[in-house]
């Protein structure tokens, strides 16, 4: 028994409302009894009803440069005052505050993101409003919002990006809405609260302004708020996984230029760091928008793809030049001139162990006489006394047999002996061996002019090489500095760019 009415009891204590909820619901049923959420909530209807708007930027998802958009979480916090929405909390058991569903219950301001690039525009989640005694009502919607932003890839990936959210009524003029920025205090940079801000991995924020702008439309003027986002690319990422590994293909080019013209992998090496450039480019076409601007990275890129193109031809001209023959190549004398003297000098280049010599005048064989002849004529120099020596008497013998072979070989008929038939052969001999002299004379100075020609065009190879070495080393230098005075650029960039408003100020809708 007693059991039962403990039950009892205890359900009736349950059952029974308490005081709390009793008072807020007749201050709900007494505020909204009334209450049209269509109607403009303004005690003169003269009167604007002013609605102070402030941004909460929680993160920055996403900076689309291909689609031109930026993708952010934000809060927009908007507050205005609600003269229906008014009590004294002492009437309701000291109730200040209630919530109330915004979606029906209440009239809010229709303002929009006007650059909104989401499919249903207004991509906002609808919240419920917190109403105060003193009919001051707080509205903050959370949302995903994707919005228009003009991205300039020119100094990509040294760039600094301002991005603009522009909120403003849809149907109320300045007349019968007029907005106003409610700035956090925080800082002179900032007029977007960044409390909940979470840094972005890709985008450092730079400064967050706003500003309040009038603009004309079909005769009437209407509130627009202008908050800016001033980003700045992070570059450590671009420096680390671009920019270094283009340096070290620049330099290895330059290697190129040192490897031997025998060496097989010149070519090779030359044409690698031409596609791994190529591949790089390629990258940054494909993170950046087609447009008419170019980034300065791919600038960089395809001026260091030119001189990766040009220096794989003169590596091939290189090659060339090393493996020509004098037989299909004629040196001319300027070329002469201009690579085995002038421009030596001038790369401060030397070639041990070579003069330059003229080419030597070549001595030719007699024709008429044969050295017997000649040794006649020593002999018959050497003194006119035939009694002098033993061998005079056969000297005379001698004379006489060629005196006969001289008229033989004009057609006069000479009868024959041994010792003549012994000097004819003996003649013969020795023009085949003076002939045999001759070719193999002739045949040696082909050979060391062949050399020399050959070692001329390996060094006209050094030269190129040498030539090419130094001026392509002054063009990687010059595109270099080139992207060092653009991240020097970026590092002192001040604060004024921010300033820049989103649209013109005369702009006319």
């Amino acid at each position: 028994m007693f059991l039962i009415f403990s039950a009892v009891f205890i359900g009736t204590l349950v059952s029974t409302p308490s005081k709390a909820s009793v008072e807020e619901g007749r201050l709900l049923d007494d505020l909204l009894q009334k209450y049209n959420s269509i109607e403009r909530p303004v005690a003169d209807h003269n009167e604007a009803i002013i609605v102070k708007m402030q941004l909460l930027l929680q993160q920055i998802l996403e900076v689309d440069a291909k689609n031109q958009l930026i993708k952010m979480v934000i809060w927009v916090q908007q507050e205005w005052n609600d003269y229906k929405m008014r009590w004294d909390p002492s009437e309701y058991g000291g109730i200040a505050e209630v919530i109330l569903p915004s979606s029906s219950s209440l009239w809010k301001p229709d303002v929009l993101l006007f650059n909104s690039a989401e499919d249903s525009f207004d991509n906002s989640f609808p919240v419920n409003a917190v109403v105060s005694y003193n009919g001051d009502i707080l509205f903050v919607p959370p949302g995903i919002i994707k919005t228009s932003c003009n991205i300039d890839i020119t100094w990509f990936p040294f760039d600094e990006q301002i991005c603009c959210l522009r909120f403003g009524s849809w149907t109320y003029k300045t007349s019968r809405l007029d907005l106003s920025v409610n700035k956090p205090n925080v800082s002179a940079k900032h007029d977007i609260d960044l409390t909940y801000y979470v840094e972005n991995s890709e985008w450092e924020l730079i400064a967050t302004p706003a500003d309040r702008l009038l603009k004309p439309f079909l005769n009437d003027s209407f509130t627009e708020l202008h908050f800016r986002l001033h980003i700045r690319r992070k570059i450590p990422y671009y420096v680390m996984n671009w920019i270094i590994p283009s340096i070290i293909i620049s330099l290895n080019n330059l290697l190129g230029f040192m490897l031997p013209s025998e060496c097989g992998e010149k070519i090779t090496l030359q044409t690698t760091n031409l596609l791994a450039v190529t591949v790089f480019l390629g990258q940054v076409t494909a993170v950046t928008p087609t447009s008419s601007k170019l980034p300065v990275i791919g600038i960089f890129f395809s001026f260091s793809m030119v001189i990766l193109g040009c220096s794989v031809m003169m590596t091939i001209l290189v090659v060339n030049l090393h493996f020509r023959m004098p037989d299909t190549y004629e040196m001319n004398p300027w070329v002469r001139k201009a690579f085995l003297e002038w421009l030596p000098w001038l790369l401060l280049m030397q070639r041990p162990g070579y003069n330059f010599r003229k080419p030597k005048t070549k001595i030719d064989a007699p024709e008429h006489k044969t050295l017997l002849v000649q040794n006649n004529d020593d002999t018959q120099s050497s003194g006119d006394d035939d009694n002098s020596a033993p061998f005079c008497r056969s000297r005379k013998k001698s004379d006489a047999i060629l005196k006969q072979m001289m008229l033989r070989r004009q057609g006069m008929t000479v009868p024959k002996n041994s010792m003549e038939e012994c000097l004819l052969r003996i003649e013969r001999l020795m023009l085949e061996y003076s002939m045999f002299f001759k070719d193999v004379r002739s045949y040696l100075e082909e050979d060391e002019k062949d050399k020399t020609s050959q070692a001329d065009w390996r060094y006209i190879a050094k030269v190129v090489d040498r030539l090419c070495l130094f001026a392509f080393t002054f063009s990687i230098l010059l595109a270099f500095l080139f992207l060092l005075i653009n991240m020097r650029r970026t590092m002192t960039s001040s604060f004024k760019s921010s300033l820049i408003p989103c649209v013109p100020q005369n702009t006319n809708y």
